[in-house]
């Protein structure tokens, strides 16, 4: 592989098993851009095995079953947002969708050597929690661009407890990446202990989109964030919960209702 395919990964794609594991820190602009075919042949090939020996023992250890899978399209643009509170949370949903769900994962995950090669094998783009990084950007956007289904995590880190869920602030990134491209929403909500042997229930909820008014083309920051407590809201009453984040006193915050199922 020619040095400048890694200089420049994004105008690239590679097959990351190939690409040299790099020395010191790792950053965004490391990790190698996948040339990953369409959904609905990600699952074949190496991907496929890979797929069937998780999946099945995700099923004999945590009785994995899901509700409403008849409410993910085939292809996008979709953006598929869920609560946050266990690493479970990707192989729970992404093992009952029928659909293939391209993941925004941290940079974490990349920052060793098997994860710095499956994870863009399996899908997946590194998200600085920090700082989105215009490499980031581009990639989720080009992704919902080619109608795939991204999966997000808003909340941006694992809320394991109520207090977690009710201090964390949610992050504008699925908002704006959904405006920018006119993706819809797809909320998805976990019901389970994460224990050994236990059920675990995902249920997958309707479809939404973002109707903005006649005329109106950007939201205020008081705006965005009112859209993305509805958006957790309706991942939230999935399971007949509320969402308990509040901002805190002082910050601006506006009730928008620019988020409607899609009948």
């Amino acid at each position: 592989m020619r040095k400048n395919e890694l200089a420049s990964p994004e105008k690239h794609g590679v097959n990351p098993w190939r690409v040299p594991y790099p020395k010191g820190r790792i950053e965004t602009a490391d990790i190698p851009v996948a040339a990953l075919p369409e959904a609905s042949q990600m699952r074949r090939g190496k991907r496929k095995a890979v797929f069937n020996v998780i999946a099945f023992f995700m099923r004999v250890l945590f009785r994995m079953r899901a509700e409403h899978t008849e409410n993910i399209p085939e292809e996008g643009p979709v953006i598929m947002i869920s609560e946050h509170g266990s690493m479970l949370d990707i192989p729970l949903i992404h093992l009952t969708s029928p659909t293939w769900i391209y993941w925004l994962a941290k940079i974490e995950l990349f920052r060793n050597r098997f994860g710095f090669h499956f994870f863009p094998w399996w899908g997946a783009i590194p998200v600085d929690r920090d700082k989105m990084h215009v490499r980031t950007a581009r990639e989720v956007l080009d992704t919902l661009k080619k109608k795939r289904i991204m999966g997000v995590f808003p909340q941006g880190r694992r809320c394991a407890t109520e207090e977690e869920i009710r201090t964390t602030e949610p992050k504008l990134g699925a908002v704006a990446f959904a405006l920018r491209s006119n993706a819809k929403i797809l909320p998805v909500a976990i019901e389970g202990n994460y224990r050994l042997f236990s059920k675990h229930k995902v249920i997958y909820g309707k479809l939404h989109e973002i109707k903005l008014p006649r005329g109106k083309k950007k939201l205020t920051d008081a705006e965005e964030r009112g859209l993305a407590l509805e958006m957790m809201q309706a991942v939230f009453s999935l399971r007949g919960a509320e969402y308990p984040f509040q901002y805190p006193e002082g910050t601006e915050v506006s009730q928008t209702s620019f988020l409607h199922p899609v009948l």
